[in-house]
């Protein structure tokens, strides 16, 4: 019987077949010959074994020696390539092989293992109902602690005991504020070496009118939260200030500090400077950013600043409380808002005039444009004030 055309003949190492490339004949290292012969033709075992009279030769097992006595494993004599001989009849059951349709949004791969997806939303459910009912974040899914949790909790089975409310609230808090400390030896270890800073963030609670301030230290490796307190009951006196400022650079370790960085208010200014005379070879600086918001702050006392965002203040109100005004704004600026938040309040006040002066021309033509005079807002007094 004839060969398949799949079967490309013997061929030394090296020798293109016709219409192939070199480069196509040194990549194929091993290749399979399907060849279709009859139960009598199958030959010897060994490569050049006597065939029966009348019967074709296979070139498979004519031009090859086989390997580890395995009648479908052969070894060419040219190039000493290993190739495979299968039937044809084998061949056949191989691409009617029953394969089942499922379709490919209904399977997951799992390594070789197709798993219906219905089975993982029914596993998933409680676990997303958890997310829900606890409101917690959904961004809290993409943590590398909730990932390990899962995984743990998937590793230890059936029976595993939940933590109450008691043992998350204390022995476990506890032990995790223990695993923190460790972790932060080498900053510790850093401070030492190469010195830190304390800063000091304070801010106020308008909910239970509270004073807080939390103290950090930063250093080359990063900063890191040392404390938070209050100080409701302090914050107006210079000298409680020191004394709360002299024990955090005594916690951190007073060789070890180098600077001690405060907002620009006065009782601090007071403090900071008993700070330096108790301590001389530490520093106290005041937080730029305070500076620069006092500094915008005094330049807005100017009276022409002052005309000027009096006005942008009143036409950013009166857009920003009509929606459809909102959105007829966006157009013309190309969806850019004219209001612009910043860190400090001062800050935000200069960057929204800015964009003001930036979208002047914009607003010129909104203001005067056909859909404009035709709008319910031109009869309003805000409107012909604005316009």
């Amino acid at each position: 019987m004839a060969l398949s055309a799949s079967w490309r003949g013997p061929h030394r190492f090296g020798t293109p077949f016709p219409g192939e490339s070199i480069a196509s004949s040194h990549s194929m290292f091993v290749y399979v010959v399907f060849v279709i012969m009859s139960d009598t033709g199958a030959g010897s075992s060994q490569g050049g074994g006597s065939q029966g009279v009348g019967q074709k030769v296979d070139p498979g097992r004519k031009y090859g020696t086989m390997v580890n006595n395995n009648v479908n494993h052969w070894k060419c004599i040219f190039c000493y390539k290993n190739y495979i001989t299968i039937r044809a009849e084998e061949r056949a059951a191989l691409t009617m092989k029953y394969q089942p349709a499922v379709h490919e949004d209904d399977v997951d791969l799992d390594g070789d293992q197709p798993i219906q997806k219905a089975i993982k939303r029914k596993n998933r459910g409680p676990l997303d109902k958890w997310f829900y009912d606890a409101g917690i974040p959904f961004n809290a899914a993409s943590h590398d602690s909730f990932k390990k949790m899962t995984e743990l909790v998937g590793q230890y089975g059936m029976g595993l005991k939940l933590p109450s409310q008691y043992e998350l609230r204390y022995p476990l808090l506890q032990k995790e504020v223990a695993n923190v400390q460790a972790e932060l030896v080498p900053n510790r270890e850093e401070w030492v070496v190469k010195g830190c800073s304390i800063m000091s963030d304070g801010w106020h609670d308008s909910v239970v009118q509270k004073d807080i301030v939390n103290f950090l230290v930063n250093s080359p490796k990063g900063s890191v939260f040392i404390s938070s307190k209050e100080v409701s009951e302090v914050v107006k006196d210079a000298t409680m200030l020191f004394k709360l400022l002299d024990d955090i650079v005594e916690e951190v370790g007073e060789m070890n500090v180098v600077q001690v960085v405060t907002d620009n208010a006065s009782n601090f200014v007071k403090a900071g400077k008993i700070l330096e005379a108790k301590r001389p070879h530490l520093f106290w600086t005041p937080c730029a950013a305070h500076c620069l918001d006092l500094m915008l702050e005094d330049i807005g006392k100017i009276e022409a600043v002052k005309s000027a965002m009096k006005k942008c203040m009143f036409i950013n109100a009166y857009i920003y409380c009509r929606v459809p005004l909102v959105n007829m704004m966006r157009r013309f600026t190309e969806q850019r808002n004219l209001h612009r938040p910043s860190v400090t309040r001062f800050a935000t006040s200069f960057i929204t005039m800015t964009q003001f002066h930036l979208q002047q021309a914009n607003l010129k033509k909104m203001v005067t444009s056909e859909k404009w005079n035709k709008s319910k807002w031109l009869k309003e007094a805000g409107a012909r004030k604005l316009k």
